[in-house]
């Protein structure tokens, strides 16, 4: 049973969380200081260092929001009833409804933590991105062992091109100033990719382009009206 004390750190935790999500997106990592999440939130600074002892700490708990947002994109390990295509392609989908959820911003906190704080946080992140990697790698494994997938691709760079694809994409719509629908350069990013990692022999791959995200956003906007 959840008593109460904790119910009430773990809310404070989500709302920091957002706090965080809200000043690097209209600020920058920059101006993120204990003071402005505080105000921010309409609390004392002292009801945030209950919770985090520093920001170093704070930063670590938003790599740790990222990793669960990163990783819960990836299929369940196991479950091999989907196509290997199929489960890059519903990756990399989840992957982008989050980046336009939240406009990029675990991409933003993670790139200039590594930047800015040195070592502690660049270490946690690379690992983040090495067991990521790791399961895309398994992906294209079982692609090239069903035949969608080259025989002859490097899944080490092709894991790498991945991962590279979505952050390419986000900071390519972040530079639009989030004007236009992320679905702009991702239908082209993953044209290229799957171009590039198809088998010959199965062409067909090559031009599923993700038209459910453009299909979400249309419903959306259509909701909207």
């Amino acid at each position: 049973m959840i008593t109460a004390g904790r119910q009430r750190h773990y809310i404070r935790q989500i709302q920091i969380l957002a706090a965080v999500r809200r000043i690097v997106s209209n600020y920058g990592l920059q101006r993120l200081t204990i003071h402005d999440i505080a105000r921010e939130i309409g609390v004392t600074e002292g009801a945030i260092y209950r919770h985090f002892r520093s920001k170093r700490e704070i930063l670590n708990y938003v790599v740790e929001a990222w990793k669960e947002t990163l990783m819960g994109a990836l299929p369940d390990i196991g479950f091999d009833h989907i196509s290997p295509i199929d489960d890059l392609r519903n990756t990399f989908l989840e992957q982008l409804s989050d980046v336009e959820e939240y406009r990029g911003l675990a991409f933003a906190v993670v790139a200039e933590s590594m930047i800015m704080h040195g070592a502690g946080v660049g270490d946690q992140i690379a690992q983040v991105i090495r067991e990521y990697m790791d399961r895309i790698k398994s992906i294209l494994q079982r692609g090239v062992v069903d035949g969608s997938i080259r025989s002859d691709l490097d899944i080490e760079t092709a894991s790498i091109m991945f991962l590279g694809m979505v952050q390419t994409t986000a900071r390519l719509w972040s530079l639009g100033h989030f004007r236009d629908g992320i679905s702009k350069h991702a239908n082209s990013a993953w044209d290229l990719y799957m171009t590039g990692i198809s088998s010959p022999n199965d062409s067909s791959m090559k031009n599923m382009i993700p038209n459910m995200l453009i299909q979400e956003q249309n419903k959306a906007k259509n909701l909207s009206k």
